[in-house]
């Protein structure tokens, strides 16, 4: 096997390039790992136990749990603090601060990486479009989906996608055979 001679530019942009992809890759990498620990955090909330009190209005760990556990089983729907103070009867004002005590994250944070999670996902495993994904993470604008998923990940859905696809590529369908059993 030879190599065959390369001007020091192009050896040059083929490294850089590289460069750029391990660094793209690393970025991707941590931002997902760090949804996961927020979602790991988010379920320690939810199954964290305490003892209720018998105060009425003081809430409990199991509130807290029943409201994060909320927030992840209705992430698709338009969810908003008021409506989920309503549902669980707080006051907006002391829900909010209380999801931030012990969650460290604003509801709107929770809420978010959640979607980007399952958005993240369905890039994944899915070939459906963004405006469908946009619709089936409960959020309606697709342009301000795209920015998110950008500011989350590091990179667009687009080429989130892409660079998914290429390591987990969808079997392809061979014929009618495929379909039986």
């Amino acid at each position: 096997m030879f190599l065959k001679p390369a001007m020091p530019q192009d050896v040059l942009r083929a490294v850089g390039a590289a460069k750029d992809k391990i660094l793209q890759r690393r970025r991707e990498e941590d931002a997902k790992r760090q949804m996961e620990m927020e979602l790991q955090n988010l379920s320690k909330v939810a199954s964290a136990t305490q003892k209720p009190t018998d105060e009425p209005g003081i809430p409990t760990e199991e509130d807290i749990t029943q409201v994060v556990g909320y927030i992840r089983k209705h992430y698709q729907e338009p969810l908003n603090l008021a409506a989920l103070a309503e549902e669980f009867h707080f006051n907006p004002v002391y829900l909010s601060r209380l999801i931030k005590k012990k969650s460290g994250h604003t509801f709107t944070e929770l809420l978010t990486s959640v979607r980007m999670y399952h958005a993240a996902r369905l890039l994944r495993d899915t070939v459906l479009k963004n405006g469908e994904i946009c619709t089936q993470i409960g959020m309606g604008d697709e342009r301000y989906f795209s920015q998110v998923f950008l500011r989350t990940y590091g990179v667009s859905p687009q080429q989130y996608r892409k660079q998914h696809r290429q390591e987990n590529p969808l079997p392809e369908l061979n014929g009618e055979d495929d379909f039986e059993n």
